[in-house]
């Protein structure tokens, strides 16, 4: 069974809550992340994404210089663990209608997992099993 450990991101690119918006966005183009994971004094308090900054700031012509993470961080974090299945954290993240969950073990965050983590296992394993079949079809004792 693979697991969400075996396919996630393990350096979470965090923010405090308490930074500017806009301090938020050139984060994630500097680091090439799409989401933060929102933190106060540390620990894991949301989380904040592209698609807040367009909705929530952009689209509402909020001023990003003075608009802080927590006033537009989602609060309500759907989480998994290590453990998990990447079939299980599919099926919560459909569920749940979200894209990406953070990774969390002894309530302290470990990583965080994406659909298109989970996308990108998917496409590798199926290039191993068509290799995998390619190669028993040229085998001379292929059954």
């Amino acid at each position: 069974m693979v697991t969400v450990a075996d396919v996630m991101t393990k350096d979470v690119v965090t923010i405090e809550g308490d930074k500017t918006v806009l301090e938020a966005a050139k984060t994630m183009r500097l680091k090439k992340f799409s989401s933060l994971v929102v933190t106060d004094k540390g620990k894991t308090a949301g989380i904040v994404t592209e698609r807040d900054l367009v909705r929530k700031v952009l689209a509402e012509d909020r001023d990003p210089n003075k608009l802080l993470i927590y006033q537009i961080m989602s609060t309500e974090l759907i989480t998994t663990t290590p453990e998990t299945s990447i079939e299980n954290a599919a099926k919560v993240m459909t569920e749940q209608r979200v894209r990406r969950l953070p990774v969390m073990k002894n309530k302290k965050l470990v990583g965080i997992i994406t659909a298109s983590d989970i996308a990108r296992h998917l496409s590798d394993a199926t290039s191993s099993i068509e290799m995998l079949l390619r190669s028993l079809r040229k085998s001379p004792n292929h059954i």
